[in-house]
Parts: C-alpha cells; structure tokens; sequence
C-alpha cells in the first residue's frame, strides 16, 4: 500500500527530530514539513495539492498551540487538537490532518473553482480607473462601517477583482486589518 507524501514526510519529521510519537510538539513537526517541502520544491519536485494544503493545516495547528501557550487565561474557541495540555500522538495528528483535509475538499467541491492571472487583474484595473481612487473607495466603505464582510458587500466577481488588490494594499499601510478565521472563510475588513 502506497503511504501518501505528506503522511510520509510527518513521520519521516517525527523519526529525524527524535520526538516522542506518543507526545507530538506540534511545533517541530510543522517546521520539519514546512521545511521538507521547501527542499523538494527547490529540487524541482512536484508536489500534490495535498500536500502544500497540509502545510497551511500543521501551521494553523502550531498557531493555536501557541496562541494557547501564550494566551491560557483568554477565552478563545480554539479546537480541542492544539489545546496545551493535551498530548497528541503520531497516530491522532495524522487522524487529525486526514479530518481537516476531507473538511476542506468538502467545502471545495461545492464552491466553483476560478483561477485569475494576477497580472491581467492589475493591467485590467490600472486600464479602467486610477488605482488610488479605487483604494480611497474602499477605504471610505470600510470606515463609515468600521468593518465589512468582503463578500457580503462585493458580491459580484468584478467587484470582488477590483477591490481585493486595494484591500491588501490598505492592510499594508496600516489602515485595516484583514481578518480570516479559517481558510475559505468569510473575509472581513476593519478600520485599524
């Protein structure tokens, strides 16, 4: 039976770093992977969409774990996996992984995947209307409400197109703050 690539490199990362599999750090184990796929990728290996999906999985994993650590008295709903201190073993992060990674297909398939070309989207823009009135737009929005929900207020794809390029701009200048709990949730945009 074929082992899946991200299943192997866990456990090759478990093994190399000599950590306990009846104790997992969560912690090692992310920045092992994160690594092994960075060598791979510089070897010109392809690698699964799975694979690359279960790096955002490990790093939002270890965020928790460390939000946690740092934060044990804030309450915060943060799943039971990463919680300080419980102990995760081999067998329970990769049971783990497998349940995250079926959500996120799942939610895949009932969304239509579109793929833009960044550099058409800019070109689109910077040919209809002057960037900058775009951003003090957008920046006008999300003050008179202090924060919106970027799908709610920009439903069709055009507008979603126009108006994200802005978003990260503002993020960059300090002005809003981006906030996504969770990979394909809500966006929401507030007025730091």
């Amino acid at each position: 039976m074929d082992i899946e690539l991200w299943v192997r490199i866990i456990k090759e990362g478990i093994k190399t770093k000599k950590i306990n599999p009846w104790d997992i750090n969560i912690e090692e184990v992310a920045d092992f992977y994160i690594n092994k796929i960075k060598e791979l990728k510089r070897f010109d290996i392809k690698l699964s969409a799975d694979v690359i999906l279960v790096a955002s999985i490990l790093l939002r994993m270890k965020s928790e774990y460390l939000y946690n650590q740092l934060n044990p008295k804030k309450e915060k709903k943060v799943k039971k996996r990463c919680k300080k201190e419980e102990k995760i073993n081999e067998e329970k992060l990769i049971k783990n992984v497998k349940r995250e990674l079926k959500k996120i297909k799942k939610k895949n398939t009932k969304k239509e995947v579109i793929i833009y070309n960044i550099d058409d989207i800019v070109d689109e823009m910077i040919e209809e209307e002057n960037i900058e009135k775009i951003i003090e737009e957008l920046y006008n929005i999300i003050s008179k409400k202090r924060e919106i929900i970027y799908q709610e207020v920009f439903k069709n794809k055009d507008d979603k197109i126009k108006y994200f390029i802005p978003s990260l701009y503002l993020a960059y200048e300090n002005k809003i703050e981006i906030i996504q709990e969770n990979i394909f949730d809500e966006i929401i945009l507030r007025k730091k």
